[in-house]
This record gives structure tokens, sequence and C-alpha cells, in this order.
């Protein structure tokens, strides 16, 4: 599951997932296009966020 899907999964806005995880709109914008990497602290964040474990963010299925 890429962060694009796990945000619509959870049913929320890129916005909201912003202001949840202290990371910039834009930065959220760029990493869900692959136009910006993704640390493992900001992994964190989101899935902290998003309600879920961080190995559904990083899994090839």
């Amino acid at each position: 599951m890429n962060i694009k899907d796990a945000r619509k999964n959870a049913g929320v806005t890129q916005k909201q997932l912003s202001e949840l995880t202290n990371i910039r709109q834009s930065g959220i914008s760029q990493m869900e296009n692959g136009k910006q990497g993704v640390s493992i602290e900001q992994l964190k964040r989101i899935a902290n966020a998003l309600k879920i474990d961080i190995t559904e963010l990083v899994k090839n299925d």
C-alpha cells in the first residue's frame, strides 16, 4: 500500500494528514506522486496519523 492509498482508505485529506504529521501539504503531495523521498521518521508519523502499522506503507504487494 502506498501513502496515497493508505490516506484515502483512512478517509483523510492531504491537508488533514499534513496537520496530523506536521509535514507540509506540498510535501505530502510530492511523496504521494513519487517526486520526493520519504524518511523513516516521516513514515512513522504518517503511519501513526493513519493508525496503521508502518509496514503497511513499505510492503510491495
